[in-house]
């Protein structure tokens, strides 16, 4: 964990919420130099660190912590290079509980008179004005709801943006994506011109972000009588998703260059069965298919040949590793990670996108290359992608390793974030996006309510209903077409390219639906809950209320979607 992370997860996790306040000694006003401070520098000597004018000691939170052990890289020092890639973070809550472990004041004749006021966010672009700004930096917006469900398609100026950290600068002419194979120490450069050569790929998919709707779980966890627990996150509401046309190269047809670069420099067209067959070959792998799933084997043996001996590698090829240019000044890059097995299906439809919409890739999107995986989360698809690894574990990024976890409340004090799964798709969702929460509408006997949809791995919508009344009966939604999957044929081997076949919902449906109601509503009424549901073809469903996904990242909060709306009486 970062240290602006971890300092910030001090409202996640306070090891002494009350005992240590108590003992704190705040009004001590005792006065510290900077050298002093310096020597606080492991938990031997005490963890202490430096805001503006003030003096923390936070060693019992690196104790008592799971990820303290990133804060030493602080220890002794300032945290305000930390924190400014983090501003989000400086929230009266976290000052709050940080200034239990107040101690003291940095003597003033050394105090710094000039922090580092570089901006690292100066190179983010100009954003559309209609995107909701839940956070300035890192820039995380939502797109309005009333303009979501006026396009099937989501413009890219009001696609949502979810950035972890500053916006990287690419240069088109010096970009280059490495692809690292495993075992063989074969690599493979690839320029973006290069890139764009392979046989183009289009994939209509919606990204959406796991925290979507973590806002409604936050408002439903602060009612009485539900579960104690501080949610952590960006308080997105129901927009933090946005469908887009992607069009890229087939990871496939990447892998294949790298395995067969031979083939690949005499212009042969790159092919997944024989890139399948060849890592057969070579002892990486088996493949079955299992319902239109991958799945590789756990033994790998490799003989490779050098000048002195052969060498023999007992691995296991189990993920492929994504990083983006995205950094920060600690641990790296922003990275991700998915099982080689979906990475290598075929209908997972997995590319290396290039193009969103029919333009060239907006930067806030990951220009000029960004990895999709359709049907699963937000954090996986990496932007700004620079190297793809084959190995044999999940990529070592933070985001992979100790974010993005579905961690119970009762959990959060003895887990380690890294034994548990990652998360990578998501459940059946649905939301109301019309009228919005609080409008104010003439009662004239009903509502036209309209809305999206969607589920994970590519499981299709099957029917959405909305109540009026609090879920004691249900009105059935029309739904609009499908999406179309863009390969050659169904599941029944029927062409299905390009068509928004409205019977085709089981199967590779990356995309959300829209849907709409007209709904009845008693003429006394002065003010409405409407209550929306969906269920996927897997006969999944929203479940009721929270109670039983409470987590202290609210990730994948889908509950019924409930929005209240104000009445007044139709004029005679």
């Amino acid at each position: 964990m970062h240290l602006w992370l971890a300092l910030a997860a001090l409202c996640l996790y306070d090891p002494f919420p009350v005992a240590y306040a108590e003992s704190s000694p705040n009004k001590s006003k005792k006065v510290y130099t900077q050298a002093e401070v310096a020597q606080h520098n492991s938990p031997e000597k005490g963890v202490w660190v430096m805001y503006g004018s003030k003096v923390y000691d936070v060693t019992s939170f690196v104790e008592h912590h799971p990820g303290g052990d990133k804060i030493l890289l602080g220890a002794g020092k300032r945290i305000e290079p930390f924190w400014s890639l983090y501003a989000f973070h400086k929230t009266p809550e976290v000052f709050a509980i940080l200034e239990k472990y107040y101690i003291g004041e940095v003597e003033l004749t050394t105090v710094d008179k000039k922090l580092d006021n570089s901006n690292p966010y100066a190179n983010d672009p100009e954003r559309h004005p209609a995107l909701i700004i839940n956070i300035e930096t890192p820039f995380n917006a939502e797109m309005p709801t009333e303009l979501l469900v006026d396009h099937l398609i989501t413009p890219n100026e009001l696609f949502f943006v979810r950035n972890h950290l500053p916006v990287p600068q690419m240069d088109r002419d010096s970009y280059k994506l490495e692809i690292r194979d495993f075992g063989f120490e074969r690599k493979l450069q690839l320029n973006l011109d290069q890139i764009k050569k392979f046989p183009a790929k289009e994939v209509i998919t919606t990204i959406q972000c796991a925290g979507n709707r973590r806002k409604d779980m936050q408002d439903a966890s602060a009612k009485p009588g539900q579960v104690d627990i501080n949610i952590q996150g960006i308080p997105w509401k129901h927009t933090a998703l946005s469908t887009a046309k992607w069009k890229g190269v087939p990871l496939l047809d990447i892998m294949y260059a790298m395995l067969h670069p031979w083939q690949f420099k005499a212009g042969l067209k790159p092919n997944a069965y024989l890139l399948i067959k060849e890592l057969e070959a070579r002892g990486v792998c088996s493949y079955k298919i299992f319902n239109y799933q991958t799945q590789f084997c756990s033994e790998l043996g490799l003989v490779e040949y050098n000048s002195v001996k052969f060498n023999y590698f007992e691995q296991q090829v189990r993920h492929i590793q994504f990083q983006g240019a995205d950094g920060d000044p600690t641990i790296g890059s922003y990275g991700a990670s998915i099982p080689i097995g979906m990475a290598l299906d075929p209908h997972s439809e997995v590319i290396l996108a290039y193009e969103m919409n029919g333009k060239e890739i907006p930067l806030d999107h990951g220009f000029p290359l960004r990895v999709i995986i359709p049907g699963t989360i937000g954090a996986r698809q990496v932007k700004w992608l620079t190297n793809i690894s084959l190995s044999d574990r999940e990529s070592d990024s933070f985001w992979q390793q100790k974010d993005y976890k579905f961690v119970p409340p009762q959990a959060l004090k003895s887990c380690d974030m890294t034994k548990i799964p990652a998360v990578l798709g998501f459940p059946v969702q649905s939301a109301i996006c019309v009228p919005k929460a609080g409008q104010k509408l003439v009662n004239d006997g009903s509502i036209i309510v309209k809305g999206y949809a969607l589920s994970g791995y590519g499981r299709g919508i099957l029917s959405v209903e909305v109540s009026v009344d609090g879920g004691t009966t249900w009105h059935t939604a029309s739904l609009d077409s499908a999406s179309p999957p863009t390969s050659d044929s169904s599941e029944d081997g029927n062409t299905v390219e390009g068509t928004l076949d409205a019977t085709n919902r089981s199967f590779r449906q990356w995309a959300w639906t829209l849907w709409q109601v007209e709904v009845p509503i008693d003429r006394s009424l002065t003010q409405v809950e409407l209550i929306c549901k969906a269920r996927d073809s897997a006969n999944g469903t929203q479940p009721a209320g929270f109670e039983g996904s409470y987590n202290v990242r609210g990730l994948l909060a889908n509950a019924w979607h409930r929005v209240k709306v104000d009445l007044t009486p139709e004029e005679s």
